[in-house]
């Protein structure tokens, strides 16, 4: 029973009311001058009240039975017969006495039950995970858990269930500590454990959600936010994950089964005031498939994060497709952005206005051949060393700034249908000495009717190297090239190609040119539809110890009025 029960509340309709407005008109408010008229039982469906609220209506308001305990229950109505209510089940006994509360718009504050924000002297597990099951379909959907200012310990791991938001005011407070809304981990909390965990284990579980809360580890929790099932409508926003032993925040697909993906951060600071220098503030890894699909993300805006040394990595990226980070602040990083690892790897991800202070790089992309298309928009930093260090490329930039990092085989720039467009990509292809090999193909679309007109120029730069083995002392030559050629096609789909234009071919550079050098280049353009053009090079080796050569191009196209794109590809 509740405290409050013992009190003297009016009963009569026409007495004072002690009324709380949430929302600063009557919706959203609650009132305690109701109680239950009877006693209720486990598994009750209806309960009847000492007097009828006058604005209830069913699948719109919301009965809260016996608050500021642990008992406390949030139901939806359903039906309304007179001082009677119906709603789903109850999960525990109430007495005549207890206290209730009508609300239209169901926030409900953790300190409802049983939750107390006194620093540590509480354990408050039973309270928040009460008022989660409340917030969730066992209240009617509630949805929303309210953490209110205070410090709230915990001994044991926070879950957040589907469909419900474990929210607080402020996660950093304008009076020092006790207005921060906070769930602290306790003295004796598990060390291996997260303090809040976003759903349970399975697949692809939806809206998940974290807000204004101050997550603080206090060096007893391993990871403050942790899930590997968070998918759509998933969200950690205005939060501060502080003093986590390992990971602030631990997204993790990679056990078989999991799918933790299409979620998105933002307004999030994680800090490590304690750091031992193996910490990572975000740490994400979608889940592997043979095609390199993997769970793609949202990605994550304006985040913070720093170390009192030098940690592991700000954010760690791996097997990640897809998303994008912008607004990102690291101090005091190994690293402020990771991308991939020798054995996982990232594609299609965008990083936007990303500054380091006293990192060693500010982005780090790592050497794994199956990372792509990824592009780098305004990074700087203050300190440290790299601004990117681009393991896959061996490529360290030490600048301060940098406008543009791109990795990608393909770059176009469309305009509308009367003006130029634009498509750059680069092949890499081993050739056969001295006979002509395709190198890439040209593609036009066959359109229905007579509507194939189109033209497009070619221009190449390459290349051309006689290889030196890894790890042999063999010697190295190589060539340069740069040609041109254009196509122009009419309406009924026929075409003609313009001779090639060598516009520079350089000499040779030779380590040792009796045993390995680099004779003629040519480049040719073959005909094999009137739809497919095909651009081989023949390449003279020469030497005494002359392998096949191969070539490195650089390939762009200008084209204008074909209804569909060209496209350039491997033959």
């Amino acid at each position: 029973m509740s405290p409050l029960g013992r009190q003297n509340i009016q009963k009569d309709a026409s007495d004072l009311r002690v009324l709380m407005n949430l929302t600063g008109g009557s919706s959203g408010s609650f009132e305690f001058r109701y109680r239950l008229g009877a006693p209720t039982i486990v598994g009750a469906v209806s309960a009847t009240l000492n007097i009828p609220y006058p604005v209830a209506l069913a699948y719109q308001t919301y009965i809260i039975i016996d608050p500021f305990t642990v008992e406390c229950e949030c139901r939806l109505i359903k039906s309304i017969s007179g001082t009677t209510y119906g709603f789903a089940a109850l999960t525990y006994a109430h007495a005549a006495t207890d206290l209730v509360f009508f609300m239209e718009i169901p926030w409900l504050p953790l300190l409802w039950f049983g939750g107390k924000p006194d620093a540590g002297v509480t354990d408050n597990i039973t309270a928040i995970d009460r008022g989660l099951v409340q917030a969730s379909g066992a209240g009617g959907g509630a949805a929303k858990l309210v953490v209110t200012p205070g410090i709230f310990e915990t001994s044991g791991k926070v879950t957040v269930p589907v469909g419900v938001e474990l929210g607080g005011l402020t996660p950093i407070g304008t009076t020092g500590e006790i207005s921060k809304c906070c769930i602290r981990a306790k003295s004796g909390f598990p060390g291996s454990t997260p303090l809040i965990q976003l759903g349970t284990t399975g697949s692809y579980q939806n809206g998940l959600r974290l807000s204004g809360l101050l997550i603080d580890c206090a060096q007893r929790a391993s990871i403050g936010v942790y899930t590997e099932v968070a998918a759509e409508h998933s969200k950690v926003e205005n939060c501060w994950i502080i003093d986590a032993t390992s990971k602030g925040l631990f997204f993790d697909s990679s056990p078989t089964g999991r799918y933790a993906s299409n979620n998105f951060f933002e307004n999030l600071t994680v800090t490590f005031p304690n750091a031992a220098g193996t910490e990572i503030g975000i740490h994400i890894i979608g889940g592997a498939s043979p095609t390199g699909n993997f769970s793609h993300q949202r990605g994550g805006s304006n985040i913070t994060i720093n170390a009192s040394t030098a940690i592991n990595a700000g954010i760690l990226l791996e097997n990640y497709a897809g998303g994008m980070f912008d607004r990102v602040h690291g101090e005091d990083c190994a690293d402020v952005i990771r991308l991939g690892s020798p054995t996982t790897s990232c594609r299609s991800v965008t990083l936007a206005n990303v500054y380091g202070v006293n990192c060693t790089d500010v982005i780090e992309i790592a050497d794994n051949g199956d990372s792509d298309n990824i592009v780098i928009i305004s990074a700087f930093r203050s300190g440290g060393t790299n601004i990117i260090n681009d393991l896959l490329s061996g490529v360290a930039l030490t600048d301060a700034r940098i406008s543009v990092y791109q990795i990608g085989n393909t770059h176009q720039y469309i305009g509308s249908r009367s003006y130029t467009h634009t498509i750059k990509r680069t092949f890499n292809h081993n050739l056969t000495d001295n006979v002509a090999t395709s190198v890439f193909r040209i593609a036009t679309t066959n359109e229905s009717g007579n509507n194939d007109s189109g033209a497009y120029s070619v221009f190449v730069k390459a290349i051309i190297t006689q290889p030196q083995g890894s790890g042999t002392g063999a010697p190295v030559a190589s060539k340069a090239y740069m040609g041109t050629f254009c196509r122009s096609m009419v309406a009924a789909g026929t075409g003609v190609n313009s001779a090639v234009t060598d516009i520079a071919i350089s000499a040779s550079a030779a380590t040792a040119p009796a045993t390995r050098d680099i004779g003629t280049v040519t480049m040719s353009v073959v005909e094999v539809d009137e739809y497919n053009i095909d651009v081989q090079f023949t390449v003279d080796s020469t030497g005494s110890g002359a392998v096949n050569p191969e070539i490195s191009c650089e390939v762009e196209v200008v084209w204008v009025n074909f209804l569909t794109a060209p496209t350039m590809g491997y033959v």
